[in-house]
């Protein structure tokens, strides 16, 4: 998704949308896409000791076509005017529209300003982060998705909160050992990854001995879930690694890494209602486990038009049920 911002200048948001000013200070204009959104913030204000209804000041939130820089959207500062990018608004999953209507109500309800600070494991302190961002900063999503979302909301409504626990997680590779481990599917030497399993259950493990990485020119994709629902890892040449949550057939990036090339092991682990991913025996991130049985697991190497690239195999492939 692309960078949420928001005018800084009340002034050229005037010159660049015709009647930028409401008739009517106190008047509640809805879009009936945005109104759900609106709804569930008052909800989550109301939680936090918060009354929102919107009487005293207004509030007007519209598409529009003349969204500048590839933003989402923008709220005018001063005023209870948020327009949305109409192309972006539709390509978005539930959760995403919920976060760009909390981020602009945030501006324009809550008086918050962006905020750029970073956890030690760089995952962003405020649902707030905005314009600017600089250097690879740019690449890295807020994760508003599962289990972090609480966090992120109480933190919209009291910037001052405490840190939480999964900004200094302790998960490692050896909290396991072979013993607690069931093999399910083993493959060897194989192209590619394909497998529809059955009655795996809630704890299982999933090792990809890979080879040839750095000689992918375009992506090499793993995903596990349903197919249209649950989670992927995207490692593209010459830029990084995005991981992610697969909602309905769309996608919600929720974290960075840099890793590109020099890749020999993936390993994702889910145990106790928690899902681990390894490179190489390191953690790389930790999310929700998926919500359902995992049926369907790809791994594959693709060049630019989608074929699948010769010098790139899997070694070796593991599914285990952890005992």
């Amino acid at each position: 998704m692309s960078n949420i911002r928001f005018l800084l200048s009340g002034l050229l948001a005037c010159l660049l949308f015709n009647g930028c000013m409401k008739d009517n200070a106190t008047e509640y204009v809805v879009d009936a896409d945005f109104e759900e959104y609106v709804q569930r913030f008052i909800i989550e204000a109301a939680a936090r000791g918060m009354e929102i209804d919107f009487s005293d000041t207004g509030l007007l939130i519209e598409y529009s076509d003349r969204i500048v820089d590839g933003a989402s959207g923008y709220c005018y500062l001063g005023e209870h005017h948020i327009v949305i990018d109409k192309a972006e608004w539709t390509a978005l999953t539930d959760t995403q529209k919920e976060y760009l209507i909390f981020h602009e109500l945030g501006h324009c309800e809550l008086n918050r300003r962006h905020k750029n600070d970073q956890f030690d494991n760089l995952l962003w302190k405020s649902l707030m982060r905005g314009d600017p961002l600089i250097g690879t900063q740019l690449n890295i999503p807020v994760p508003y998705h599962g289990f972090r979302k609480n966090y992120y909301r109480n933190e919209l409504f009291n910037e001052y909160i405490t840190a939480p626990v999964w900004s200094n997680p302790s998960f490692a590779i050896d909290d396991i050992f072979q013993s607690d481990k069931e093999l399910i599917i083993e493959r060897q030497n194989t192209p590619r990854v394909f497998e529809a399993p059955t009655e795996v259950g809630e704890n299982f493990e999933m090792e990809f001995q890979i080879n040839g990485l750095n000689s992918v020119p375009f992506i090499t994709e793993l995903t596990w879930g349903t197919g249209s629902q649950g989670f992927f890892v995207r490692i593209y040449r010459n830029f990084g690694t995005y991981i992610g949550a697969l909602e309905n057939g769309k996608d919600q990036q929720i974290f960075y890494h840099p890793t590109k090339d020099n890749l020999n092991k993936i390993t994702v682990r889910q145990r106790d209602g928690m899902t681990q991913l390894f490179f190489d025996n390191n953690l790389i991130y930790h999310f929700d486990e998926l919500p359902f049985n995992l049926t369907n697991i790809k791994l594959e190497a693709k060049d630019g038009t989608g074929a699948l690239v010769s010098s790139f195999s899997v070694e070796s492939f593991n599914l285990n049920k952890i005992l």
